[in-house]
């Protein structure tokens, strides 16, 4: 028995995509929503590093299949998928599956995202570092240390987080022009509720850079499993030239290593300090389908 749930959602009624059953079993969820004859993945690309479908192990082909037909019944002629990274679902098995039923395929590299592995300790963390790269981070370390009393914490508690919410706005939106420019009131909206859905689900951990017990620098964290992802951050511009934002960034790496996870991700964007502080580049593509 094969069952498939749709919701209407927005303004205009736009149809989304949540799950496939078949025999009372989940094999799938695509996070899709249709308009104008296409299909794209729910959310906005302003917002999201990279997406992917959620398949039951096994059932790949089945359920693409049936993902497929479904799309075509609703009058589906095109998916657009932006953001999906080179072992994703899409790539590793969408792909061929599309190409075997002779659907024309259209795949580019759209992005890149970094990240690295966390085995062992921090000390074996510096020692994967170029030499340069090193020296840097311990320099700047030790600007920071000498400028007064210093402290990292990483919090996880839903009163406390929401107490610091105020000011991390105000520094990004202090940082930069653009990050004032992107942080309107309706996106500020959107991180806080975020942030209440993420602390409901026990996944966001903030992190709190403090000089002389001030807090000059935030870092917002996902912690799933086994791995920490990077998603935001901000800091007080009048401490601009102790480096702040690459010393959280850094603390942040060193929290991780000290959880046992066993990944950073530093999410989407190759900005130099990732590569300075040891990620490594993942592609993330664009693909489209013609039904």
């Amino acid at each position: 028995m094969l069952k498939i749930w749709w919701r209407e959602f927005g303004e205009k009624n736009e149809l989304c995509l949540l799950e496939i059953r078949m025999n009372s079993k989940v094999i799938g969820i695509a996070p899709l929503y249709l308009s104008d004859g296409k299909a794209f993945f729910l959310g906005s690309s302003n917002v999201f590093d990279y997406l992917d479908f959620i398949i039951a192990p096994g059932l790949e082909n089945d359920f693409f299949n049936i993902l497929l037909n479904e799309l075509k019944s609703k009058n589906v002629n095109r998916m657009e998928l932006e953001l999906v990274r080179e072992n994703s679902s899409v790539l590793k098995n969408l792909i061929n599956f599309a190409r075997a039923n002779e659907y024309q395929v259209t795949l580019n590299e759209k992005d890149v995202l970094l990240e690295m592995d966390l085995s062992g300790s921090w000390e074996k963390y510096l020692s994967s570092l170029t030499s340069r790269h090193r020296h840097e981070l311990r320099r700047k370390f030790r600007r920071f240390q000498e400028a007064g009393l210093t402290n990292f914490q990483m919090i996880e508690n839903p009163e406390k987080i929401s107490g610091f919410l105020d000011l991390f706005f105000k520094f990004f939106r202090e940082n930069r022009d653009d990050k004032e420019v992107f942080m309107t009131f309706r996106m500020e909206r959107f991180f806080r509720s975020l942030v209440d859905v993420m602390v409901k689900a026990q996944l966001l951990r903030l992190g709190i850079l403090e000089l002389d017990e001030r807090p000059v620098a935030f870092v917002i964290c996902l912690d799933d499993k086994e791995t920490l992802y990077l998603y935001n951050n901000s800091f007080d511009p009048k401490y601009r030239n102790l480096n702040l934002g690459f010393v959280s960034k850094a603390f942040s790496v060193k929290h991780g290593i000290n959880l046992g996870k066993k990944m950073f991700n530093f999410l989407k964007g190759d900005e130099r300090y990732k590569y300075h502080l040891g990620g490594k580049k993942v592609l993330l593509y664009s693909f489209k389908i013609s039904l």
